[in-house]
């Protein structure tokens, strides 16, 4: 089984950007989605992680650069495993409920 057919098994909000997009692309698909990380991809391959903090920490060492400049010179390259994407949806899916029961609490 291909690391893309996994990360399709595990819900629409993983989403995926590709290694030579630039990161302007991804901070645009980030916030659509209201999500604070990326699966990076080359092909059909899992080669790293894009998240929130990424673009932040690159934002002061490159300034007005950073939107031109592709995903992958700022993606972590570590390996990213499945468990580090379910534990991603995990820790969406524990923020969605939190605010679904604070909003029904509020009303009842």
């Amino acid at each position: 089984m291909s690391d893309q057919t996994i990360l399709k098994q595990t819900g629409e909000k993983v989403l995926t950007v590709e290694q030579h997009a630039p990161v302007q692309q991804a901070a645009n698909l980030m916030r659509r989605a209201n999500t604070g990380a990326l699966i990076v991809t080359a092909g059909d391959r899992v080669v790293g992680l894009l998240t929130n903090r990424d673009i932040v920490n690159s934002l002061s060492r490159h300034g007005w650069r950073l939107s031109d400049l592709p995903v992958e010179e700022i993606m972590r390259a570590d390996a990213v495993t499945v468990g580090d994407v379910v534990k991603h949806r995990l820790k969406e899916l524990e923020l969605e409920t939190n605010v679904l029961r604070d909003a029904y609490i509020a009303v009842h």
